[in-house]
């Protein structure tokens, strides 16, 4: 057994590896920023600690983490490059692209409470990498803030890639790939799922949806999810609140805190499928999960945008229906308008009859006419009248002064009347253009009124 393993700086370790300063400390290793001299590549370098050389399970652990991370197709994953156990101190190690930024738990303690559009960016990301892994029957089963790290682009315009951590504690889940027993209380209580906490158990990717549900709440709020989180947390009120009490909806829980309106609308639903003790209720996996949360921000976004956007939409149709109404109206009113409608003339008098009779036949003969039936003249078929029959002319008597009728009238004759319109013939092109013109009014109406109930 080692007892003691620091790494100055300079130094050479596993003979390709020249150390440039420790970076970081973890409850298995130290890792160490160091030059890959065969690649001339500087690399995350970790290396179990001392007291753990021994420790089979320990050092299976280590091991397996470098294993299932190099078995995740995801850029998401952290990359392994190299892994293996130096001869002089045969502590195992493993070497790893080098990260530059902070951890989700760093962001979260200087930044508060995310937005949603970038909430929903990282979990796109952090769901592509845990989707990968739960489609190959591996559950992570410390998904925890510490775990999600957003490294820095190289350019200031890009936005952070989410990288997960730490697949030291994963678990392959065997034969069918669904579920496996739980052997041993692992995991962080914060973050962990019921059935982790309870042996026997089964562990199935769903356990990690567990997490990720607590992640968002986190994320959007700024607050943890659990009333006993401290500070300080207590570990024996954690597991309580886990296992035995209500689970609250989100938005109560988030109200309590005095976050009410962070959530986006139908947040309860998604947080209710991720936050179950009952895996089986659970999403499947991560990638359903993120389907859902993806579906309801954008949902969220629509109904942002709609308040005003569905107000633009009816004004504009309203405006659409408003100038087809004045094109209907304007058509009838060009249709009506300049088509002039003779008038028929009032009925003729006894003096009008025998002049209109004087001016339109042949000068008559000088004897009387043989009684028949009566004739109407031309000037008669011609003055065709909407409305009620003419009464038959009665016979005045001679005016006053002397004056002697035209030539070739017969007096006694009754005068004929006009027939009633359809009585004797079709109705004349006057009244034709009246009833199409009335037609015309109804139909442009019917079709404004079809328009507004739209």
């Amino acid at each position: 057994m080692v007892a003691s393993l620091r790494l100055a700086r300079g130094s050479l370790f596993a003979g390709d590896f020249r150390v440039i300063r420790s970076i970081g400390h973890g409850g298995l290793g130290t890792v160490y920023e160091a030059e890959q001299l065969s690649a001339h590549r500087v690399r995350a370098l970790k290396v179990l600690h001392p007291q753990f050389v021994e420790d089979e399970g320990i050092r299976a652990r280590f091991e397996q983490e470098a294993r299932v991370a190099a078995h995740i197709p995801s850029p998401h994953v952290v990359q392994v490059i190299a892994s293996g156990v130096d001869e002089a101190s045969g502590a195992p190690w493993m070497a790893m692209e080098l990260l530059r930024g902070e951890d989700l738990e760093a962001a979260m303690n200087h930044r508060g409470r995310f937005p949603p559009e970038e909430v929903l960016e990282i979990f796109r990301q952090l769901c592509h990498a845990v989707g990968q892994a739960h489609g190959l029957g591996i559950v992570h089963r410390d998904l925890k803030p510490e775990n999600v790290f957003m490294a820095r682009a190289p350019s200031a315009d890009e936005a952070p890639t989410v990288k997960v951590l730490d697949f030291g504690i994963a678990k392959w889940v065997d034969d069918n790939r669904t579920s496996q027993e739980n052997s041993q209380l692992i995991g962080t209580p914060l973050w962990m799922a019921p059935e982790q906490a309870q042996r026997s158990a089964s562990i199935r990717p769903a356990t990690d949806v567990w997490a990720l549900g607590l992640l968002a709440f986190r994320l959007l709020t700024g607050r943890a999810y659990w009333k006993s989180a401290g500070p300080p947390p207590s570990v024996a009120a954690l597991l309580s609140e886990l296992l035995n009490e209500p689970l609250e909806t989100a938005s109560h829980r988030a109200s309590m805190y005095g976050c009410a309106g962070l959530l986006p609308p139908g947040f309860d639903g998604w947080f209710g499928r991720c936050v179950v003790r009952d895996s089986t209720r659970r999403f499947s996996d991560a990638n359903k999960a993120f389907a859902a949360l993806d579906q309801l921000f954008g949902a969220a976004s629509e109904d942002d945008a709609g308040e005003g956007g569905d107000l633009l939409g009816d004004t504009m149709q309203l405006d659409g229906v408003a100038d087809q109404m004045r094109a209907s109206v304007g058509v009838a009113a060009t249709m009506m308008a300049p088509t002039p409608v003779r008038t028929p003339p009032p009925p003729p008098s006894r003096m009008a009859i025998g002049e209109a009779a004087t001016m339109v036949g042949p000068t008559p003969v000088a004897r009387p006419l043989r009684p028949g039936p009566p004739v109407a003249p031309p000037f008669a078929r011609a003055a065709v009248t909407v409305g009620p029959p003419v009464p038959p002319p009665q016979v005045f008597p001679p005016p006053s002064a002397p004056s002697a009728p035209p030539v070739g009238m017969d007096l006694s004759v009754p005068l004929p009347v006009a027939p009633r319109l359809g009585a004797d013939g079709p109705p004349s092109p006057g009244v034709k253009m009246v009833l199409g013109a009335v037609l015309v009014v109804l139909v442009v109406a019917a079709v404004a009124v079809m328009l507004l109930r739209r």
